[in-house]
Order: structure tokens, then C-alpha cells, then sequence
């Protein structure tokens, strides 16, 4: 795998996984968060549900009590019956919510007195007698029928109402005064319900849970989580001293989870993509000087030491990285291809232009020449004024090749005192007619060392490439060695071009 797609992998692996985590740890934060805000809810619903209740019952009993103030004793002592008794009756009944029955309980003598002609369950006056023992519930089911007992200060509080509640107009009413939705409301006093399951019908809202499938409660706690049935809630806060227990269907709850997760889910995919995007243009600011790098060494190694590293004006360790290897390629450059004393191309990167320029011309064919040089009596300089003039010569003769030639000639020093160049698109004339300038530059330049003159004269020969006889390098370079040779035994200094004529004469 290249730089770059290890960079991409490795930063969308970390920022994969931070948001995975952080999804993760966000999730379960708002969950329990979810969870805490549900509990205060129910709390609160709870609180508000009581106080309305109460507030509106005890309206209700206030003013029966108003009615029934002027009359209570004699109510008492049964001196008011019969029309006068139904009168009252009727007139507490108007009263909402509607009461079935209404009976008077006198604390003192334990006495429960009708006001009514109809008999009461005999059965009601021993649980009076435990609850006020007990001081706790005020509400109590007997043979399905829901009583509330509401204590009173009228007759020094000695006597006190009770009343059978209509349990469709209290169910009702609580209905109206439930404001969670999908939530299920029991009442009940001693782990029994004392009314029916209360709940808000909605479509699609599956029936309420039975009362007896709850876990019981242990003491103090208020929530209990019962797995696909829901979550149920029993708050400190009671109605009438009877407990109040809520169902939650899961729907209520995961809905507000599904809704956090949707946000949780689109939050990391907007991050994602924007970091998907950072990530991209992190890792090619790393991986693109790399990249350019590694096509420059390519390009050392092809010998082609044409194309600048364009990266030398960062200012970042691979800014500096660049500039230096800018200035090694340049210097390889020099020491690869250059000959040192005379500046022009040397043998071994010469041979690899010369392939390069073969292939061309047969791909295209298109014309090439190859021209050989040799300095003559070049053993003579050196022997009469020495090696160090030899190679002051040599340099001169650099200096002549850079003169003379266009830019894209290549030339070079084949080895010793001999150089060749190669012309592409150049014909055998065009070859012939700047090897002789070069000659001639040469013949009549003066090099001065040490204050001694030194003339020097060249003799070369001039082959081109041919399709069918000289299509490689080896037979253009051993026609031209084969007319230079024609060259110097004609007598030296002069140019002459390889013929079939020349073939049988090196």
C-alpha cells in the first residue's frame, strides 16, 4: 500500500474509532440522562396530578360540609328522615364527583349513620375502626365499591364524611389530569387496585399492563425496569393515602433513544465527512512531496536530470528536505553526466543519450549523425609541456563543443583526447558542415598556458544512422571511428564522412 492510502486508512482508523467512542459515550450519557429527565417527569406529573385531585375533592367535600353543617347533629341524633334526608341527599349528589352514598362516621361512639333510608354494609365499620387506628389510607374498596373518608372539624371533629365514589368519574377525571402520554395510572392501597387501569387510548398504543404482572416494589424504591413490559414508577407522593403507580411502555422511552440516536448518527456522519475531506488533505500534503521525491530519484536513476524539484520553498522539515535534495541532484547531476575537466557530457551518460536518440529515429525515422574527435598529436602536448597543459588543452576543447554546437547536440568526451557528439535531425551535410567548424574554431584558437602558445588541430570523422546498415549505436559509432581513422592517415586536420568506400580500410 502507497504512503498515501496508509495515511488515509491510518487517520480514518483514529477518527473512526474517536467517533465511534464518542457516539458511544454520548449515547449512553443522554440515555441515562433520558432516564433521570423521565424519573422528574413522572415526579412531577405525579405531584401535579395529586395536588389537583385532592384540591378538587376536598372543594367538593367542603361544600358538602356546608350543607350539611347546620343539620349534622340532628342527622346524628336521626331526628331528620325520610324527605328531609333525601333533600340533603340529593343535594350533596349534585356535587361532582358523584357520590353514591353518603354516610356520617362519628369517631366517639363509632357510630356510621346513613342519610339515607338504604342500609350500609355492616362490613364498612370495622375497616373505619383499623383505618383510624391506623391513621394511614383514607380510601378502601368493599365489594367493589370505592370509599374516601374525609375528616372534618365539624362536631369538634368527632364526626366525619363517608362516601362511595363513583369510580367512572374518578377514573375520568384522572384521565383528563394525565398529561404523559402512553402512560398507564393504578391506584392502589395494599398492592390492590382500588379503580381500573387509567390510561390515555391511543392508536397503535398496546394495552395496558395487567397490575398483578408488576414485580413488587421493595421498600423505598421507585422505579422498576420490567423488561419488554416497560418501566414502572411509585413515587413517595400518595392520593388519599392509596399509592400511585405509572407504567411506561419501552415506545415512550426508546422513542426518545431512536430520536437521540437519529441526531447521535447524523452528527458523526456530518463530522465524518468533513474529517473524510481534512484526512484527504492532510495526507496528500504529506504523501505529495514524498510522491515528488520519489519521481525524482526515479528520474536519477532513468539518467534524466532535466526536471527541478519544484518543493524548495517549504518551510516545514520537508520543505528543507526538498532543498537539499534539490542541490544533491543538481551535484549528481554534474558528477553523473558531466566530465569534470571539460564540462561536457561524459562516455557513460553520452551512450544512454545515443540509445535513447537510436530509438527515436527508428521509431520515427528521422536522421542522426554521430561525429568523432581527435586531438592530433595530442601525446606531443603532453610531452612537451607537460599533463597539466594537456588537460588545460582538453578544457579548451570543452570550450569549443559548448561554442559551436546547438543546445540539444550532445556532446562528450568519448576518452582520452577524443569526443564525440550526437546531432539529432540533423542530415550527413549539416553533420559535415559543424564538424568542420568546430575544426576550424579550433585551429585557430591560440591557447595560452604559462605564457607558451599551444596550437592544436582536430581530425574527425562523420557517420550517420541508416535504417538498414547503422541502425545501433555500435555501427554509427564504428563508421565514425572508421572515417576518423581515414582522417588521420590522410594527413590529420580535416573532416571526412563515412562511406561503403571506407568499410575495408580500418
Amino acid at each position: 500500500m502507497k504512503l498515501r492510502g496508509k495515511l488515509i486508512s491510518s487517520f480514518a482508523s483514529v477518527v473512526a474509532g474517536t467517533l465511534m467512542v464518542f457516539g458511544v459515550i454520548t449515547y449512553h450519557t443522554f440515555a441515562e440522562s433520558t432516564k433521570q429527565s423521565l424519573n422528574q417527569i413522572v415526579n412531577l406529573d405525579n405531584t401535579q396530578l395529586v395536588l389537583r385531585v385532592t384540591a378538587k375533592f376536598n372543594n367538593k367535600i367542603e361544600k358538602m360540609y356546608q350543607i350539611l353543617s347546620p343539620d349534622l347533629m340532628a342527622i346524628m341524633s336521626q331526628t331528620i328522615k325520610g324527605e328531609e334526608a333525601g333533600h340533603l341527599l340529593r343535594s350533596l349528589a349534585s356535587q361532582e364527583p358523584i357520590f353514591h352514598e353518603i354516610l356520617l362516621y362519628d369517631f366517639r361512639n363509632r357510630q356510621l349513620t346513613s342519610l339515607s333510608d338504604k342500609s350500609w354494609d355492616p362490613a364498612i365499620l370495622p375497616i373505619l375502626k383499623k383505618m383510624v387506628a391506623s391513621d394511614t389510607s383514607q380510601i378502601f374498596t368493599l365489594d367493589d365499591k370505592l370509599y374516601l373518608l374525609a375528616f372534618t372539624a365539624a362536631g369538634n371533629g368527632d364526626v366525619s364524611l363517608l362516601v362511595e365514589v363513583d369510580q367512572a368519574a374518578l377514573t375520568k377525571l384522572l384521565r383528563s389530569l394525565l398529561t404523559i402520554n402512553q402512560a398507564t395510572l393504578y391506584i392502589t392501597e395494599k398492592e390492590r387496585p382500588v379503580i381500573p387501569a387509567v390510561f390515555t387510548a391511543i392508536e397503535g398504543q398496546p394495552a395496558p399492563v395487567e397490575y398483578a404482572s408488576i414485580p413488587p416494589f421493595k421498600a423505598g424504591q421507585q422505579h422498576l425496569d420490567m423488561g419488554d413490559a416497560g418501566q414502572a414508577y411509585r413515587l413517595p407522593e400518595t392520593l388519599f393515602g392509596a399509592d400511585l403507580t405509572y407504567i411506561l411502555p419501552n415506545s415512550y422511552f426508546i422513542t426518545n433513544l431512536v430520536a437521540l440516536k437519529n441526531r447521535i448518527i447524523t452528527a458523526m456522519f456530518v463530522i465524518g465527512w468533513c474529517s473524510l475531506w481534512v484526512i484527504l488533505i492532510l495526507a496528500n500534503r504529506i504523501s505529495a512531496p514524498i510522491k515528488a521525491l520519489t519521481k525524482s530519484t526515479k528520474d536519477i536513476i532513468a539518467f534524466n536530470y532535466s526536471n527541478e524539484l519544484s518543493l524548495t520553498n517549504g518551510s516545514d522539515e520537508i520543505g528543507e528536505l526538498a532543498g537539499n535534495f534539490e542541490v544533491m541532484r543538481k551535484n549528481i547531476k554534474d558528477l553523473v553526466t558531466k566530465d569534470q575537466l571539460t564540462h561536457v557530457y561524459n562516455r557513460r551518460f553520452l551512450m544512454h543519450l545515443f540509445e535513447l536518440a537510436v530509438l527515436k529515429a527508428v521509431r520515427l525515422e528521422e536522421e542522426l549523425c554521430c561525429i568523432i574527435i581527435d586531438i592530433d598529436f595530442f601525446k606531443k602536448v603532453n610531452d612537451t609541456y607537460g599533463h597539466q597543459a594537456g588537460d588545460y588543452v582538453l578544457a579548451e576543447m570543452g570550450k569549443v563543443l559548448h561554442e559551436q554546437t546547438r543546445d540539444y547536440d550532445s556532446s562528450a568526451r568519448y576518452g582520452g583526447e577524443e569526443f564525440m557528439f550526437i546531432m539529432p535531425e540533423a542530415s550527413i551535410q549539416k553533420a559535415w558542415e559543424v564538424a568542420e567548424r568546430i575544426r576550424k574554431a579550433m585551429e585557430e584558437r591560440v591557447i595560452i598556458y604559462e605564457d607558451q602558445r599551444i596550437k592544436c588541430t582536430l581530425s574527425m570523422g562523420v557517420s550517420a544512422f541508416d535504417q538498414y546498415t547503422a541502425n545501433t549505436t555500435e555501427k554509427i559509432i564504428q563508421n565514425a571511428d572508421t572515417a576518423l581513422y581515414q582522417a588521420k592517415r590522410s594527413g590529420r586536420n580535416k573532416t571526412v564522412i563515412y562511406t561503403t568506400d571506407l568499410s575495408g580500410t580500418s
